[in-house]
């Protein structure tokens, strides 16, 4: 064999011990991936379950709030019913009817103001009482305030047609509180659903962090392979280019001795 041909044979024998460790560490990162992969897929299907749980508390949640905005509509309106003229026949009264003095008593309650007549007239003469009942916060209302006001809200005649014959005005504040008692009561059931909503968001939102990342992860993997699998095509092909070489040079080989052989038998003859 030549020093050409032994040459070309080391590179295909150092190629091929260079494409088998390719081949392994191909292999091995192949079986990594397909772990990966189960944990990916299996990440996708309880992501998908906690998604369809959220979205399922979140249509609690608003059925449940459905049930109150009728009463939170029904407070706004009495307040807008509430005319200028019926609140000025309210502060002329020197003593009021007790039916109408409970109904007002509660509306101070709510506002968290003094429950005397004085001081009731007084809060009612402001400009802006009617946009305080507007904009009252009647998603944070005190358990306690609620405690104080129902002691009102359960007596027999604490409703708007009985009202009606005592003060106009008493009658659309007692829808006003009334209605407002019932959104407060509403979201008794409402809070904890959208609560349980929140946190199952959260927790779908933090699991398709942790996915990103493990789909971040796999496609690098992914690319690796790849690229390994470039390399290891490369080297194949090296090593496939050092035989066709090898064969040419042995074909060479060949044709040169049977060259040298036919000389010597030409040399004979003569």
């Amino acid at each position: 064999m030549s020093a050409e041909s032994e040459k070309s044979n080391e590179k295909i024998q150092a190629a091929k011990h260079e494409a088998e460790i390719k081949e392994g560490q191909i292999n091995a990162k192949k079986k990594t991936i397909d772990v990966k992969l189960e944990e990916l897929t299996k990440s996708r299907k309880l992501i998908e379950a906690e998604k369809i749980d959220a979205t399922n508390l979140a249509r609690a949640a608003d059925a449940e709030l459905a049930k109150a905005m009728p009463a939170l509509q029904l407070a706004d309106e009495a307040v807008a019913n509430l005319e200028g003229k019926y609140i000025a026949e309210m502060k002329a009264v020197v003593v009021p009817h007790p039916e109408a003095l409970n109904v007002m008593q509660a509306v101070m309650i709510y506002l968290g103001e003094a429950t005397d007549w004085m001081n009731i007239k007084k809060v009612i003469g402001k400009p802006k009482f009617k946009e305080d009942l507007m904009n009252y916060d009647k998603d944070n209302i005190a358990q306690k305030k609620l405690n104080q006001v129902q002691k009102f809200t359960k007596m027999d005649n604490f409703n708007q047609s009985h009202m009606q014959m005592v003060s106009a005005a008493a009658a659309a504040l007692c829808v006003w509180v009334k209605a407002v008692e019932e959104y407060a009561q509403a979201l008794k059931v409402v809070i904890p659903k959208k609560l349980k909503k929140e946190a199952a968001e959260a927790k779908v939102a933090e699991m398709e962090k942790m996915l990103a990342a493990m789909e971040a992860e796999y496609n690098a993997m992914m690319a690796e392979v790849e690229a390994l699998e470039a390399e290891y095509a490369l080297i194949v092909q090296q090593m496939e280019d050092f035989r066709k070489l090898l064969e040419q040079l042995s074909l060479k080989i060949d044709r040169g001795e049977q060259l040298v052989q036919g000389l010597g038998g030409e040399k004979t003859r003569w």
